[in-house]
């Protein structure tokens, strides 16, 4: 008897669940010393003599040696005892090839789904309202390095462009307009051109706000959530930007620090800047090449106050500095929290420069989004928010170095 025999004369090809509820099913781990083994359910004795089917010729008797010549590793089984041990197995679909590799991620999803509801358990608890934002959207943010999914929508002669969201900030924030408190959603979203160790182009986000709040608030909040959902560490740290400067490069950074300036100091640490026309660049550079990979530390470190050109959708400082904190914790970024800004005028006007800057990177250029300029005209109240993202903080829980270990189906090239 062999598997192919098997196969192709003797077994009734895909059948359905026989009747009856003592059958025991899943997929074959192991079948040897004449014990089977099924994965994640445990392993039985196997009688001497077992029926196999289904089968077009009645039933057939096999010893354990021609068992596991028909039957093979990942195989679909359903099985019955008797006396304690397998009697009757009905194979129900054979693995003609090798599981996919999202099978990798298996291991992880169960926990992956037990984090997700732990951390919707935490802001429930905390008496936020959680919320569903569109996923199609006029204008996903105007994050200049950003690159953009897009789509059209069409009735008959008429269409309209939309895009999927890279953040949900820009809805959360028009609730916030409306009159909500706190406010949570956990939710996809979505970023072109960004795929490595740690970046997918569909990943999950965690964002939340509360109205009448700052910046201490939302830190509060996310050192409670990382210990809620089994974070262990023994104290954290806080650092400004400009102090990361100091520690890592001895340079003096201030919100007025000059193109010129930060070329010098890259040019000093041996770093090739001619490429680079804006002074954001010429900073990333500098902090993504020599400060950012010292920053794996076991304790969660919170980087605030950053340079004014970095503010985003943050209001600056008495002093003029960014009023925001990015969140650190085993090498991984994993949150970017701001104090959010409120000033219809103001925002305008950076989203303005934002369109500019990707119109000068030639990437595709949103429509400005005049329902938020509206919602902030007719109020929002002094707020703070944070993005948080889910996969990271899982990896960081978890020790996985690979997002792709995450995702039951990750995108690669």
């Amino acid at each position: 008897m062999t598997r192919e025999h098997f196969l192709e004369k003797i077994w009734t090809r895909y059948p359905a669940m026989p009747e009856g509820e003592d059958w025991i099913s899943g997929r074959l781990s192991s079948l040897s010393a004449q014990t089977l083994s099924i994965e994640g359910l445990g392993e039985w004795t196997v009688h001497a003599q077992v029926l196999l089917g289904p089968s077009y010729q009645g039933e057939l008797a096999l010893g354990f040696k021609d068992l596991c010549l028909c039957l093979k590793h990942n195989d679909w089984l359903t099985f019955r005892l008797v006396q304690g041990a397998v009697q009757e197995i009905f194979l129900l679909a054979p693995a003609l090839t090798e599981p996919p590799r999202t099978r990798v991620a298996q291991c992880h999803q169960q926990k992956w789904m037990q984090f997700l509801s732990r951390v919707r358990e935490f802001f429930v608890s905390k008496g936020f309202q959680e919320v569903q934002t569109p996923t199609l959207v006029t204008c996903p943010g105007t994050e200049p390095f950003l690159d953009l999914f897009s789509t059209e929508f069409k009735v008959g002669s008429r269409q309209q462009k939309f895009y999927l969201p890279t953040s949900p900030e820009l809805h959360l924030k028009k609730i916030l307009a409306l009159g909500q408190r706190q406010i949570f959603e956990m939710r996809p979203c979505f970023r072109n051109g960004e795929i490595s160790e740690r970046h997918q182009p569909e990943f999950w986000m965690l964002e939340w706000y509360r109205a009448f709040s700052n910046l201490e608030q939302i830190l509060q909040d996310t050192l409670h959530l990382l210990e809620f959902v089994g974070a262990e560490f023994e104290t954290w740290d806080r650092k400004s930007m400009a102090q990361l400067f100091q520690e890592h490069l001895d340079f003096s950074l201030t919100p007025t620090t000059s193109m010129g300036e930060l070329i010098a100091l890259a040019q000093k640490l041996g770093l090739q800047v001619e490429k680079y026309e804006l002074w954001d660049d010429v900073f990333y550079l500098l902090f993504v090449e020599k400060i950012e990979p010292f920053l794996n530390s076991k304790n969660p470190l919170i980087v605030d106050r950053y340079p004014p050109s970095q503010a985003a959708l943050a209001r600056l400082t008495p002093d003029g500095w960014g009023d925001r904190f990015e969140l650190y914790w085993k090498g991984f970024e994993i949150a970017n929290a701001f104090h959010e800004l409120n000033d219809p005028q103001i925002q305008k006007q950076r989203f303005e420069k934002d369109l500019q800057q990707k119109r000068d990177l030639k990437k595709e250029i949103p429509p400005l989004d005049t329902e938020f300029i509206h919602m902030l005209e007719s109020g929002m109240p002094p707020s703070g928010g944070i993005a948080l993202g889910l996969e990271r903080l899982f990896m960081a829980l978890h020790g996985i170095e690979r997002i792709e270990e995450v995702k039951m189906f990750p995108i690669s090239l």
